[in-house]
């Protein structure tokens, strides 16, 4: 009997402290199925025919243990792939599941797929994130910023990330003073609004103590959304700022409460793989992808992140290709065609398990939030590398309470 649909699996976080993760994520995947769905459907060789795609979505409500129960009804319901959370401590728990049941597990939010090593039905749909690491030092150095400070949360996701920043700011030439570097510790289980961190955030103030004693040039947070949130009011209760502050959540901070003052002067991560739209073969343009969204969540998300939209379409042309809808054809048609496949997220080229080789010419952007001059409108403004960058960065030792104010024109 031919099935009557495809199904695509995914857990996201509705409601705890990875929500702004998925509302980032999730609405490009569900751009794709919307826009597949118009043109007919998935191909499934199977059945030589196209086929409607359906989107099953669970809550996993930002918690290992929801989101490995979630998991595990959507493979009793037979979902035919599976689409990672975006975070890696809920993708480390789900991975031996999927693995267990021979499901293939699209990773497209979880930061460091390096974390999944053995795994057979793991395939990473973009750069992993620790790669954009090496493009800081040679910034910092090339503006006399030295001295580094890095605090980051005690869990996967956070520790893949940072640990090759501070060994590639070790092996830069000239070297980098690291004045302190500091893991926070989880206190809690993962299902409050904060993670797994006390709800009562005084604390932060001993850390931002520590950080104004150490006297660094460049802070760099990696923690939960709302725990760098925490940090931030922490560091305004005590009227202080660093001159390069990155945090891994900067350009998203509005979302959760942060005002402007807050987010002028700040530096924050961007993945932007340098590929020529033209060698783009499968997934579309960003451009692409941003006429669709327009399109079927008008006002929405103006700028999805592609990672869901790049994943499922690189799904669906490896089991046209595969000729199968099956999990081993399908992994096996992907590491055919490794080194073969340019996305918007840049080409891919897959390890044994199914982890991203990082591209030989690829960047990770630095942008920084500013102020238009005339406009007064926030903008997230690229400032490094050189070659591509549109603003010259802005540093500042000002404390809070001495900054110009925002209308001065100084910003």
């Amino acid at each position: 009997m031919s099935r009557q649909t495809v199904r695509i699996g995914v857990t996201w976080s509705n409601s705890g402290w990875c929500w702004l993760d998925s509302r980032l994520l999730y609405t490009a995947l569900q751009v794709w199925v919307r826009q597949t769905n118009d043109a007919g459907g998935v191909v499934v060789p199977e059945d030589g025919r196209r086929v409607p795609v359906e989107l099953l979505m669970r809550d996993d409500r930002s918690d290992p243990e929801t989101a490995v129960a979630a998991v595990e009804e959507l493979i009793e319901l037979g979902v035919d792939v599976f689409c990672s959370s975006g975070s890696a401590e809920i993708q480390t728990e789900v991975v031996r599941v999927t693995e267990a049941a021979g499901v293939l597990n699209l990773n497209v939010g979880a930061p460091d797929s390096a974390l999944f090593d053995g795994s057979r039905f793991h395939l990473q749909c973009g750069s992993s994130v620790h790669t954009y690491m090496a493009s800081r030092p040679p910034f910092w150095k090339r503006h006399g910023l030295l001295r580094l400070a890095q605090i980051h949360a005690e869990l996967p996701g956070w520790t893949a990330t940072h640990g090759p920043m501070r060994d590639y700011a070790a092996a830069a030439a000239g070297g980098f003073d690291v004045v302190l570097y500091e893991s926070v510790p989880r206190q809690q289980r993962w299902t409050t609004a904060y993670g797994p961190y006390q709800a009562d955030f005084d604390a932060w103030d001993d850390l931002v103590d520590r950080l104004v004693r150490a006297q660094p040039d460049v802070v760099v947070l990696g923690l939960p959304a709302p725990a760098e949130y925490q940090i931030v009011r922490a560091m305004r209760r005590r009227g202080v700022w660093f001159r390069y502050l990155e945090m891994l959540y900067g350009q998203f901070m509005g979302r959760v409460g942060l005002g402007p003052e807050d987010l002028l002067y700040q530096f924050h991560p961007g993945w932007t793989p340098d590929v020529d739209p033209a060698t783009i073969n499968v997934g579309g343009t960003p451009a692409d992808l941003a006429a669709a969204t327009k399109r079927y969540f008008p006002g929405v998300e103006a700028n999805p992140v592609p990672r869901s939209y790049v994943g499922v379409a690189v799904w669906a042309h490896l089991v046209a290709n595969a000729g199968s809808l099956e999990p081993e054809r399908v992994m096996a048609q992907a590491h055919a065609e490794s080194g073969s496949l340019v996305t918007m997220e840049g080409r891919l080229t897959w390890a044994p398990n199914g982890d991203t080789i990082p591209p030989e010419h690829s960047w990770a952007g630095i942008h920084q939030i500013r102020r238009h001059p005339w406009t007064a409108e926030l903008q997230s403004v690229l400032v490094h590398p050189a070659d591509h960058a549109e603003a010259e960065p802005v540093f500042t030792d000002l404390p809070y309470e001495r900054r110009p104010p925002p209308w001065s024109g100084v910003w």
